[in-house]
């Protein structure tokens, strides 16, 4: 919403929190698609609004079952007041440094705010059940860029440990994809992530033991919408 409109954040109740917009809705639905054949097991998704709207469609279009939706703080956006706040400088005192959590639905909960205050965005994918709370664990505010490296990569990992097996589809952000292409590749430099960009992770098991192998990422820069370059 703030890319096509340029002056929403000046005017929003919460500026932090931009929900897609009719063509993001669109972008989401067309990508869920692709993902109709690969047996998506859970999807997981950061608690930021874009973020849920895009899971929101994909878990329509695959149509998942209660339970298979869940929400996961540490894979949120970036907490650096510059980026969060969109030059809201008169929000800087009113935010502080209290926790993100007391503020990031206005006081209420995740439950009540998917209840309430994010219920008509979710509602316009047509989905039929609501995300829980996966891991509510938020990250601390305000928050440095090698800070939020960090905590992307331990979810990550969280999350492949927990879910073993799985097929899943993680729903977050630009700074999150770096973080996986970068946990497979030191030297890439990624310069850009599309909107619908990801980054695709796979292991099998090896025999003949049975055990599981070891993690790969199966594209190359630009496959999937994330693009990445080396320095020569």
């Amino acid at each position: 919403m703030d890319e096509e409109n340029e002056t929403w954040h000046l005017s929003a109740a919460r500026p932090w929190d931009p929900p897609l917009s009719a063509k993001g809705r669109q972008q989401a639905r067309e990508v869920a698609a692709q993902f109709k054949s690969k047996q998506i097991d859970y999807v997981l998704t950061s608690p930021f609004v874009r973020c849920l709207q895009t899971s929101a469609e994909i878990v329509d279009e695959l149509g998942l079952e209660q339970g298979r939706w869940l929400a996961v703080w540490p894979m949120c956006e970036l907490c650096d007041p510059r980026l969060l706040l969109a030059g809201r400088e008169e929000l800087k005192p009113l935010l502080g440094k209290r926790p993100i959590r007391e503020w990031m639905w206005d006081g209420q909960t995740f439950e009540q705010a998917v209840g309430g205050l994010l219920a008509p965005d979710l509602a316009l994918s047509g989905v039929r059940i609501r995300p829980e709370m996966w891991n509510d664990s938020p990250p601390a505010y305000p928050e440095k860029i090698e800070h939020a490296l960090r905590r992307y990569e331990k979810q990550i990992r969280a999350v492949c440990k927990e879910f073993a097996g799985r097929n899943v589809l993680v729903v977050t952000h630009g700074e999150a994809l770096r973080a996986a292409v970068n946990m497979h590749d030191l030297r890439a430099s990624v310069y850009e992530v599309k909107h619908t960009g990801y980054v695709p992770l796979q292991r099998s098991r090896q025999q003949p033991a049975g055990a599981w192998g070891p993690w790969s990422m199966c594209c190359a820069s630009g496959q999937t919408g994330v693009l990445w370059s080396y320095m020569s």
